[in-house]
């Protein structure tokens, strides 16, 4: 029972005193880009869905959140919104469509790390990929002479470390999310203007 009660302190506290916790408005920018994900145990393929979404706190910090349907629940990594963090993120996209039309025209076979965003004090996850709390990394993948080209998102949810999954984009939902990125500033002016509005009802 005291353990128990020690646990539920201890999770109250996490709740408290995260960065996003006091995120007051939130909004999905553009469509759900369809994925998949393998499965080894299975031996197949299953959708999954990647978004992005955008929130401002009531301190008015702006955050960027990406999440992954993982097929029992949703993984979420926030970051603080900035030009450096769009820009890697439409690069690294727009990279790997290149990249993907590269292979498929010289039939050829690679894996490559692109970027990393979330929690990574130390650059480990940029060239091990994700893995921990609040990580989202990015790579490319092409397989059977260019015949399969993937962006794979590797995310691990900001609160628990087992909510994680590995999404792969083809090239046309590649494009679908480089079209989403180009969104976020429109998302983002919405939810300004709804923080804003707030202040008619002190």
């Amino acid at each position: 029972m005291i353990l128990r009660n020690l646990i539920v302190c201890i999770s109250l506290m996490a709740v408290l005193v995260s960065p996003v916790a006091n995120a007051f408005n939130i909004y999905r920018v553009g469509e759900i880009v369809e994925g998949r994900s393998y499965n080894d145990l299975m031996k197949r393929w299953s959708k999954r869905g990647f978004s992005i979404w955008v929130g401002i706190s009531e301190s008015k910090t702006p955050y960027i959140f990406f999440k992954g349907d993982t097929g029992i629940n949703t993984a979420s990594v926030s970051v603080i919104d900035s030009v450096e963090v769009r820009d890697k993120l439409f690069s690294d996209v727009a990279k790997a469509i290149s990249w993907s039309e590269i292979a498929k025209s010289n039939n050829a076979d690679t894996s490559k790390r692109l970027s990393c965003f979330g929690s990574d004090p130390y650059d480990l996850c940029r060239d091990g990929g994700a893995f921990d709390t609040n990580q989202m990394s990015l790579s490319f993948f092409s397989a059977n002479g260019g015949k399969q080209t993937d962006l794979i998102i590797k995310i691990i949810d900001r609160d628990n470390q087992f909510y994680k999954e590995s999404i792969y984009l083809d090239q046309k939902a590649m494009n679908k999310l480089l079209s989403v990125i180009e969104r976020i500033d429109d998302a983002m002016a919405k939810a300004r203007e709804t923080l804003n509005k707030q202040d008619l009802f002190k």
